[in-house]
């Protein structure tokens, strides 16, 4: 039996193994054409249009009748602006080649949008009966912590993260898998959350405790560059390190992912500070590569000095709150000399802050107010009773003139 998906004939790419993961590749690289990938009884299809597709199941359906072999066949429709009609099913041999909406291959999900969360779902969800099944030997006394930390790595995190080194994580990805990571390690260590906020343990005690004090993405991210390692050490011949090195002949759309293997990759180097110059010629030494990805990562930059004020001590985050805090002392002063005062243009007042100033209501004396020439009476009418000097209009009465309802042409 064997299992086949055809997102869509051969798809070319041209390729330049130099080291370098990005830069533009000119018309003098090599170009290579992707039309299947085969592993053992698996079987991937590729091609770029409908009719393509339709002719590379026929050739794909021929030659494996002609050796006795049964084929379960799906479709599954990659990229963006494809119609309806290219979702609608094959008819391949007498057989009905359905489209579905995910594909599994060597035991990953394939998405659509080539987004790695519907496979993250699918990964906790196996994990997770994997770790429910073996509840009653991790809640166990009698068997020792050293047992049962062996039979979770063995059970429970090789299905986690069967295929993370080709993971693109985004940060809500990895906060799930981090936080199924420390409910697990809390469930056999004994540890409930209302012991963890009485003793205030928190995550990082607890897998200081647990003898494993990374967090599950950075288990994620040593296994992604040993990846990258054993790929960069692979002949040039080999599909994987040209599809590495390579780029497709047209111009990557902008409704692609949002970020690219290669991209959370570079991140990586930056962490474990990897020069993205000399990655490749240190991960031709495995020896040399593995001490550079399993080295301590770089610690985060220190946070910016805070501003003290010297009068009452306080710490504030930044220069504009320093220059804005007022102090018992400052209080004390009066209002137009305090930090940050501002005053009224029309009644004078001073107010401690520009907030005081946007909510402030002048109480102007009356005095103040500058005298405007009453609007002429209203002039009677024959037919309404009054109508406006200004826009003419003809109101019932002289209060509808005057009214909050009438709004005058010009003036609107």
């Amino acid at each position: 039996d064997g299992e086949m998906a055809s997102p869509g004939s051969d798809v070319t790419f041209r390729y330049r193994i130099d080291g370098k993961l990005f830069g533009r590749l000119g018309p003098e690289c090599p170009v290579e054409a992707l039309g299947d990938l085969e592993f053992a009884d698996d079987a991937v299809l590729v091609a770029p249009t409908r009719a393509a597709a339709h002719v590379a199941l026929d050739t794909f359906n021929d030659v494996s009748s002609a050796f006795g072999l049964s084929v379960k066949t799906k479709l599954l429709v990659c990229g963006h602006g494809y119609a309806d009609a290219d979702c609608a099913p094959l008819s391949i041999g007498g057989k009905v080649v359905e489209c579905v909406s995910t594909f599994v291959y060597l035991g990953s999900l394939v998405a659509p949008d080539t987004r790695v969360s519907a496979e993250i779902d699918r990964r906790l969800s196996r994990a997770s009966q994997a770790f429910g099944s073996l509840r009653c030997v991790f809640d166990d006394k009698n068997v020792s912590l050293s047992s049962r930390k062996l039979l979770y790595s063995a059970c429970v995190l090789s299905v986690l993260l069967y295929g993370s080194e080709c993971w693109t994580l985004l940060q809500r990805d990895s906060s799930r898998l981090d936080g199924f990571h420390h409910h697990c390690l809390r469930s056999i260590m004994g540890v409930t959350r209302w012991d963890q906020q009485l003793q205030h343990v928190t995550n990082t005690e607890l897998r200081k405790r647990w003898g494993a004090p990374e967090l599950l993405t950075q288990i994620i991210r040593q296994r992604r560059l040993e990846w990258l390692g054993h790929v960069s050490r692979m002949p040039d011949d080999r599909l994987p390190k040209q599809l590495l090195f390579g780029a497709l002949l047209k111009t990557r759309p902008a409704e692609g992912p949002r970020q690219r293997w290669k991209d959370t990759v570079s991140r990586d180097f930056r962490v474990q500070r990897i020069a993205l110059e000399e990655w490749y010629v240190i991960a031709q030494d495995r020896c040399s590569w593995r001490e550079a990805y399993r080295a301590a990562p770089a610690s985060p930059d220190p946070p910016p000095a805070p501003f003290f004020c010297s009068v009452c001590q306080r710490q504030l985050r930044s220069r504009t709150g320093f220059l804005l805090h007022k102090c018992a002392a400052a209080r004390q002063l009066p209002v137009h000399q305090q930090p940050g005062a501002r005053q009224c243009v029309t009644c004078k007042r001073w107010l401690r802050s520009a907030g005081g100033l946007a909510v402030h209501k002048c109480l102007v004396r009356p005095s103040m107010v500058p005298t405007t020439p009453a609007p002429p009476s209203p002039r009677p009418c024959s037919r309404c009773g009054h109508h406006c000097w200004v826009c003419d209009r003809h109101l019932l009465s002289a209060a509808g003139v005057y009214g909050i309802g009438h709004v005058c042409l010009c003036c609107s």
